[in-house]
Protein backbone atom coordinates (compact mmCIF):
# COMPACT_ATOMS: atom_id res chain seq x y z
CA UNK A 1 0.00 0.00 0.00
CA UNK A 2 2.99 2.24 0.81
CA UNK A 3 4.65 1.78 -2.07
CA UNK A 4 1.64 2.00 -4.58
CA UNK A 5 1.25 5.90 -2.71
CA UNK A 6 4.67 6.34 -3.44
CA UNK A 7 4.66 5.44 -6.95
CA UNK A 8 1.45 7.57 -7.46
CA UNK A 9 2.51 10.42 -5.60
CA UNK A 10 6.19 10.61 -7.62
CA UNK A 11 4.22 10.31 -11.20
CA UNK A 12 1.67 13.05 -9.89
CA UNK A 13 4.83 15.12 -8.57
CA UNK A 14 6.62 14.85 -11.70
CA UNK A 15 3.55 15.65 -13.91
CA UNK A 16 2.11 18.67 -11.84
CA UNK A 17 5.04 20.97 -10.39
CA UNK A 18 2.83 23.64 -9.28
CA UNK A 19 1.97 24.64 -5.37
CA UNK A 20 -0.96 23.71 -4.58
CA UNK A 21 -4.29 25.53 -4.58
CA UNK A 22 -2.49 28.82 -5.37
CA UNK A 23 -5.33 29.59 -8.37
CA UNK A 24 -8.45 28.83 -8.09
CA UNK A 25 -9.95 31.53 -9.58
CA UNK A 26 -11.49 29.33 -13.05
CA UNK A 27 -12.94 27.21 -10.93
CA UNK A 28 -14.25 28.38 -7.36
CA UNK A 29 -16.25 31.70 -8.62
CA UNK A 30 -20.22 31.24 -9.11
CA UNK A 31 -20.92 35.21 -7.48
CA UNK A 32 -22.60 37.05 -10.30
CA UNK A 33 -20.99 40.83 -10.68
CA UNK A 34 -22.47 43.89 -9.65
CA UNK A 35 -24.34 45.20 -12.97
CA UNK A 36 -26.16 48.40 -12.07
CA UNK A 37 -27.62 49.14 -15.53
CA UNK A 38 -30.01 46.07 -13.97
CA UNK A 39 -31.94 48.74 -11.42
CA UNK A 40 -35.31 47.81 -11.26
CA UNK A 41 -35.12 44.10 -12.12
CA UNK A 42 -36.34 40.94 -10.69
CA UNK A 43 -34.59 37.68 -11.12
CA UNK A 44 -34.36 34.02 -10.14
CA UNK A 45 -30.37 32.92 -9.69
CA UNK A 46 -29.31 29.82 -9.17
CA UNK A 47 -25.57 28.51 -7.89
CA UNK A 48 -24.22 25.44 -8.12
CA UNK A 49 -20.85 23.01 -7.74
CA UNK A 50 -20.58 19.26 -7.97
CA UNK A 51 -17.75 18.24 -6.50
CA UNK A 52 -15.28 15.17 -5.83
CA UNK A 53 -12.00 15.69 -4.20
CA UNK A 54 -10.23 12.82 -2.79
CA UNK A 55 -7.23 13.54 -0.32
CA UNK A 56 -4.80 10.61 -0.24
CA UNK A 57 -2.40 12.29 2.41
CA UNK A 58 0.56 10.03 3.76
CA UNK A 59 1.01 13.02 6.24
CA UNK A 60 2.42 13.43 9.93
CA UNK A 61 -0.24 16.35 10.17
CA UNK A 62 -3.25 15.18 8.56
CA UNK A 63 -4.92 12.19 7.41
CA UNK A 64 -6.41 11.55 3.97
CA UNK A 65 -10.36 12.14 3.42
CA UNK A 66 -13.04 12.43 0.56
CA UNK A 67 -15.50 14.68 -0.32
CA UNK A 68 -18.03 14.05 -2.54
CA UNK A 69 -21.59 15.96 -3.13
CA UNK A 70 -23.02 19.25 -4.29
CA UNK A 71 -24.43 22.04 -2.79
CA UNK A 72 -27.17 24.44 -4.89
CA UNK A 73 -28.29 28.25 -3.67
CA UNK A 74 -31.54 29.09 -5.11
CA UNK A 75 -32.49 33.04 -4.96
CA UNK A 76 -34.71 35.75 -5.40
CA UNK A 77 -32.44 38.72 -7.39
CA UNK A 78 -33.53 42.53 -7.34
CA UNK A 79 -31.80 45.62 -7.96
CA UNK A 80 -33.25 48.40 -6.10
CA UNK A 81 -31.21 50.86 -7.59
CA UNK A 82 -28.50 51.00 -10.23
CA UNK A 83 -26.39 50.99 -6.61
CA UNK A 84 -28.14 48.46 -4.34
CA UNK A 85 -29.10 44.61 -4.97
CA UNK A 86 -30.83 42.56 -3.01
CA UNK A 87 -30.68 39.06 -2.74
CA UNK A 88 -32.80 36.48 -0.47
CA UNK A 89 -32.75 32.23 -0.52
CA UNK A 90 -31.13 29.46 0.78
CA UNK A 91 -27.71 27.05 0.48
CA UNK A 92 -28.14 23.48 0.67
CA UNK A 93 -25.36 21.11 0.98
CA UNK A 94 -25.60 17.60 0.03
CA UNK A 95 -22.75 14.67 0.61
CA UNK A 96 -23.35 11.92 -1.88
CA UNK A 97 -23.81 8.44 0.47
CA UNK A 98 -26.15 10.08 2.93
CA UNK A 99 -30.14 10.50 2.88
CA UNK A 100 -30.17 13.98 4.40
CA UNK A 101 -29.28 16.94 3.40
CA UNK A 102 -26.14 18.06 5.21
CA UNK A 103 -26.12 22.18 5.88
CA UNK A 104 -28.80 23.71 4.74
CA UNK A 105 -28.75 27.74 5.59
CA UNK A 106 -30.86 31.10 4.81
CA UNK A 107 -29.02 33.32 2.15
CA UNK A 108 -29.90 37.02 2.58
CA UNK A 109 -27.46 39.87 0.73
CA UNK A 110 -27.50 43.20 0.19
CA UNK A 111 -24.86 44.79 -1.91
CA UNK A 112 -24.23 48.58 -1.82
CA UNK A 113 -21.96 50.24 -4.50
CA UNK A 114 -22.08 53.51 -4.28
CA UNK A 115 -19.11 54.42 -6.49
CA UNK A 116 -17.10 52.26 -9.89
CA UNK A 117 -14.34 51.25 -7.48
CA UNK A 118 -16.15 50.63 -3.87
CA UNK A 119 -18.68 47.96 -2.74
CA UNK A 120 -19.82 46.76 0.40
CA UNK A 121 -22.01 43.29 1.12
CA UNK A 122 -23.59 42.45 4.31
CA UNK A 123 -25.06 39.57 5.38
CA UNK A 124 -23.86 36.85 3.35
CA UNK A 125 -21.11 37.11 0.95
CA UNK A 126 -19.35 34.67 -1.49
CA UNK A 127 -15.69 33.74 -0.88
CA UNK A 128 -15.20 33.33 -4.92
CA UNK A 129 -11.44 32.42 -5.52
CA UNK A 130 -10.99 31.86 -1.92
CA UNK A 131 -10.88 35.34 -1.36
CA UNK A 132 -7.45 36.07 -3.32
CA UNK A 133 -5.35 33.95 -0.33
CA UNK A 134 -3.15 31.20 -0.36
CA UNK A 135 -3.86 28.11 0.38
CA UNK A 136 -1.75 27.64 3.81
CA UNK A 137 -3.76 30.55 4.97
CA UNK A 138 -7.22 29.52 4.07
CA UNK A 139 -8.21 26.32 2.82
CA UNK A 140 -9.91 26.54 -0.55
CA UNK A 141 -12.14 23.76 -0.08
CA UNK A 142 -14.18 25.98 2.18
CA UNK A 143 -16.26 27.19 -1.02
CA UNK A 144 -17.36 23.79 -1.46
CA UNK A 145 -17.68 22.77 2.67
CA UNK A 146 -18.38 25.40 4.76
CA UNK A 147 -21.51 27.11 5.20
CA UNK A 148 -22.43 30.71 3.48
CA UNK A 149 -19.80 33.69 5.08
CA UNK A 150 -21.72 35.84 6.79
CA UNK A 151 -21.78 39.63 8.54
CA UNK A 152 -20.04 41.93 5.97
CA UNK A 153 -17.29 42.30 3.29
CA UNK A 154 -15.68 45.33 1.26
CA UNK A 155 -14.28 45.29 -2.03
CA UNK A 156 -12.01 48.17 -3.04
CA UNK A 157 -10.51 48.53 -6.56
CA UNK A 158 -8.67 51.73 -7.61
CA UNK A 159 -5.87 52.65 -9.63
CA UNK A 160 -2.73 50.24 -8.53
CA UNK A 161 -4.63 49.19 -5.73
CA UNK A 162 -6.89 45.94 -5.41
CA UNK A 163 -8.29 44.93 -1.70
CA UNK A 164 -10.61 43.01 0.11
CA UNK A 165 -11.62 43.02 3.65
CA UNK A 166 -14.56 40.23 5.53
CA UNK A 167 -16.12 39.58 8.17
CA UNK A 168 -16.93 35.94 8.90
CA UNK A 169 -19.40 35.59 12.25
CA UNK A 170 -19.68 31.41 12.19
CA UNK A 171 -20.94 31.21 15.89
CA UNK A 172 -23.08 33.90 17.50
CA UNK A 173 -24.16 33.35 21.14
CA UNK A 174 -26.78 34.35 23.67
CA UNK A 175 -26.67 34.36 27.27
CA UNK A 176 -26.10 31.59 28.84
CA UNK A 177 -25.26 29.72 25.84
CA UNK A 178 -22.91 27.17 26.63
CA UNK A 179 -20.60 27.37 23.90
CA UNK A 180 -18.34 30.57 22.64
CA UNK A 181 -18.75 32.81 20.04
CA UNK A 182 -16.57 32.24 17.03
CA UNK A 183 -15.53 34.67 14.03
CA UNK A 184 -12.96 35.65 11.90
CA UNK A 185 -11.37 38.69 10.03
CA UNK A 186 -9.76 38.93 6.62
CA UNK A 187 -7.92 41.18 4.81
CA UNK A 188 -6.15 40.79 1.47
CA UNK A 189 -4.46 44.47 -0.46
CA UNK A 190 -2.57 44.28 -3.59
CA UNK A 191 -0.67 46.79 -4.78
CA UNK A 192 0.29 47.13 -8.56
CA UNK A 193 4.15 48.69 -8.86
CA UNK A 194 4.56 47.87 -12.38
CA UNK A 195 2.25 46.97 -15.76
CA UNK A 196 4.15 47.59 -18.96
CA UNK A 197 5.36 45.27 -21.99
CA UNK A 198 3.41 42.64 -20.68
CA UNK A 199 4.90 42.51 -17.35
CA UNK A 200 2.61 42.78 -13.91
CA UNK A 201 4.38 43.37 -10.41
CA UNK A 202 2.41 43.78 -7.16
CA UNK A 203 3.14 43.92 -3.59
CA UNK A 204 0.65 41.56 -1.47
CA UNK A 205 -0.62 41.52 1.97
CA UNK A 206 -2.83 39.13 3.35
CA UNK A 207 -4.10 38.79 6.79
CA UNK A 208 -6.50 36.09 8.52
CA UNK A 209 -7.42 36.58 12.44
CA UNK A 210 -9.99 34.07 14.22
CA UNK A 211 -11.38 34.60 17.62
CA UNK A 212 -13.42 32.68 19.85
CA UNK A 213 -14.70 33.43 23.19
CA UNK A 214 -17.43 36.01 24.74
CA UNK A 215 -18.63 37.15 27.97
CA UNK A 216 -22.58 35.91 28.44
CA UNK A 217 -21.73 32.14 27.69
CA UNK A 218 -21.27 29.19 29.74
CA UNK A 219 -18.31 27.68 28.60
CA UNK A 220 -15.39 26.89 30.69
CA UNK A 221 -13.28 27.71 27.53
CA UNK A 222 -10.69 29.57 27.63
CA UNK A 223 -10.35 33.01 25.20
CA UNK A 224 -8.41 32.38 22.00
CA UNK A 225 -7.14 35.12 19.16
CA UNK A 226 -4.96 33.64 16.95
CA UNK A 227 -3.41 35.77 13.65
CA UNK A 228 -1.44 34.60 10.63
CA UNK A 229 -0.32 37.13 7.94
CA UNK A 230 1.65 37.26 4.46
CA UNK A 231 3.41 39.63 2.54
CA UNK A 232 5.67 39.63 -0.58
CA UNK A 233 5.09 39.55 -4.23
CA UNK A 234 3.39 38.14 -7.51
CA UNK A 235 4.03 38.48 -10.82
CA UNK A 236 2.71 37.77 -14.40
CA UNK A 237 4.46 38.02 -17.65
CA UNK A 238 2.38 37.52 -21.07
CA UNK A 239 4.38 35.27 -23.67
CA UNK A 240 1.74 35.46 -26.44
CA UNK A 241 -1.32 32.90 -25.70
CA UNK A 242 0.51 31.91 -22.60
CA UNK A 243 0.40 33.74 -19.31
CA UNK A 244 3.04 33.26 -16.41
CA UNK A 245 3.03 34.30 -13.33
CA UNK A 246 4.32 33.39 -9.28
CA UNK A 247 4.85 34.40 -6.15
CA UNK A 248 6.70 34.90 -3.20
CA UNK A 249 5.81 35.73 0.40
CA UNK A 250 6.69 35.27 4.11
CA UNK A 251 4.17 34.79 6.39
CA UNK A 252 3.82 34.28 10.32
CA UNK A 253 2.07 33.34 12.97
CA UNK A 254 1.25 34.78 16.45
CA UNK A 255 -1.45 33.19 19.35
CA UNK A 256 -2.23 36.23 20.86
CA UNK A 257 -3.63 34.98 23.92
CA UNK A 258 -0.31 33.66 24.89
CA UNK A 259 -1.87 30.86 27.27
CA UNK A 260 0.12 28.05 26.06
CA UNK A 261 -2.91 26.14 24.96
CA UNK A 262 -1.06 25.84 21.59
CA UNK A 263 1.67 24.05 20.57
CA UNK A 264 3.07 26.68 19.40
CA UNK A 265 3.17 30.72 20.35
CA UNK A 266 4.76 32.28 17.40
CA UNK A 267 6.12 30.43 13.70
CA UNK A 268 6.66 31.20 10.17
CA UNK A 269 7.27 30.25 6.83
CA UNK A 270 8.13 30.61 3.49
CA UNK A 271 6.11 30.15 0.10
CA UNK A 272 6.83 30.60 -3.04
CA UNK A 273 5.50 29.18 -6.39
CA UNK A 274 5.42 29.77 -9.90
CA UNK A 275 3.12 28.32 -12.99
CA UNK A 276 2.26 28.36 -16.74
CA UNK A 277 -1.07 28.90 -17.99
CA UNK A 278 -2.44 28.18 -21.14
CA UNK A 279 -5.99 27.40 -22.91
CA UNK A 280 -7.26 26.14 -19.58
CA UNK A 281 -4.11 24.07 -18.61
CA UNK A 282 -2.28 24.96 -15.52
CA UNK A 283 1.47 23.42 -14.50
CA UNK A 284 4.17 24.92 -12.31
CA UNK A 285 6.19 24.44 -9.75
CA UNK A 286 6.08 25.83 -5.99
CA UNK A 287 8.01 24.98 -2.31
CA UNK A 288 6.91 25.81 1.20
CA UNK A 289 9.59 25.90 4.54
CA UNK A 290 7.53 26.60 7.81
CA UNK A 291 8.69 27.07 11.28
CA UNK A 292 5.96 26.20 14.27
CA UNK A 293 3.48 27.46 11.63
CA UNK A 294 -0.16 27.40 12.80
CA UNK A 295 -3.11 28.30 10.54
CA UNK A 296 -6.57 27.74 11.70
CA UNK A 297 -8.60 28.12 8.33
CA UNK A 298 -5.42 27.09 6.26
CA UNK A 299 -4.65 23.75 4.35
CA UNK A 300 -3.48 21.13 6.73
CA UNK A 301 -1.44 19.66 5.42
CA UNK A 302 1.00 23.20 5.64
CA UNK A 303 0.94 22.73 9.29
CA UNK A 304 3.56 22.15 11.82
CA UNK A 305 0.91 20.44 14.32
CA UNK A 306 -1.83 17.70 14.27
CA UNK A 307 -4.50 18.36 15.26
CA UNK A 308 -6.20 15.01 16.29
CA UNK A 309 -3.39 13.62 18.47
CA UNK A 310 -1.29 16.88 19.19
CA UNK A 311 2.13 15.92 17.77
CA UNK A 312 4.50 18.75 16.85
CA UNK A 313 6.35 18.93 13.46
CA UNK A 314 7.94 22.42 14.05
CA UNK A 315 9.76 22.19 11.07
CA UNK A 316 8.11 21.75 7.48
CA UNK A 317 9.54 21.92 4.26
CA UNK A 318 6.89 20.51 1.15
CA UNK A 319 7.61 20.61 -2.75
CA UNK A 320 4.48 20.76 -4.39
CA UNK A 321 2.39 19.87 -7.76
CA UNK A 322 -0.40 20.74 -9.64
CA UNK A 323 -1.70 20.17 -12.62
CA UNK A 324 -5.47 20.86 -13.77
CA UNK A 325 -7.97 21.68 -16.79
CA UNK A 326 -10.47 23.84 -17.06
CA UNK A 327 -13.13 23.48 -20.10
CA UNK A 328 -15.50 26.45 -20.32
CA UNK A 329 -19.05 24.59 -21.12
CA UNK A 330 -20.85 27.71 -21.45
CA UNK A 331 -20.92 31.51 -19.91
CA UNK A 332 -21.80 30.75 -16.16
CA UNK A 333 -20.68 26.77 -16.64
CA UNK A 334 -17.47 25.29 -16.12
CA UNK A 335 -15.97 21.91 -15.57
CA UNK A 336 -12.56 20.93 -14.22
CA UNK A 337 -9.98 18.15 -13.40
CA UNK A 338 -7.04 18.91 -11.09
CA UNK A 339 -4.63 17.02 -9.15
CA UNK A 340 -2.28 18.07 -6.52
CA UNK A 341 1.05 16.38 -4.99
CA UNK A 342 2.84 16.93 -2.11
CA UNK A 343 6.57 15.46 -1.35
CA UNK A 344 7.65 15.87 2.16
CA UNK A 345 11.05 16.83 2.59
CA UNK A 346 11.44 16.06 6.24
CA UNK A 347 9.21 12.75 6.66
CA UNK A 348 10.63 11.81 2.67
CA UNK A 349 6.48 11.04 2.21
CA UNK A 350 4.41 11.78 -0.77
CA UNK A 351 0.60 12.56 -0.31
CA UNK A 352 -1.32 13.64 -3.44
CA UNK A 353 -5.27 14.90 -4.27
CA UNK A 354 -7.52 14.52 -6.80
CA UNK A 355 -10.60 16.18 -7.96
CA UNK A 356 -13.39 16.78 -10.42
CA UNK A 357 -16.19 19.99 -10.29
CA UNK A 358 -18.68 21.29 -12.11
CA UNK A 359 -19.72 24.77 -11.47
CA UNK A 360 -23.28 25.90 -13.03
CA UNK A 361 -24.52 29.58 -12.16
CA UNK A 362 -27.38 30.92 -14.73
CA UNK A 363 -29.92 33.81 -14.01
CA UNK A 364 -33.58 34.03 -15.37
CA UNK A 365 -34.98 37.28 -15.61
CA UNK A 366 -38.94 37.27 -14.20
CA UNK A 367 -39.80 41.06 -15.03
CA UNK A 368 -38.89 44.87 -14.42
CA UNK A 369 -40.88 46.01 -11.17
CA UNK A 370 -39.71 49.70 -12.30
Amino acid sequence: MRISRLVIGLFLAITSLTVSAQDYTNLYQTASPFNGNDAGKLSFRIENANFIRNHEYDSPVIKGYTLTGLWVRPMVEYYASEKLRVQLGGHFLKYHGQDKINKISPWFSLTFRPTDYFEATVGNFNNDNNFGMIAPLHEPDHFLTEKPKASVQFKYFKGRWDAEVWLNWSKFIEENDPFQERFAVGLRADYQFYNQNDWDLRGTFQFVTTHRGGEIDTSDDRIESIGNKGAGIKWTKKCGGSLWGGTAMYLDYKDFTNRGERAFEDGKALYVDGYWKNNGWQIGAGFWSANKLIAPLGRKIYQSVNELDGSKYPDRQLVSGRLCKTFEIMDGARFGLETDAYFDLKESTFSYTWGIQLIFTESFFIKKLK
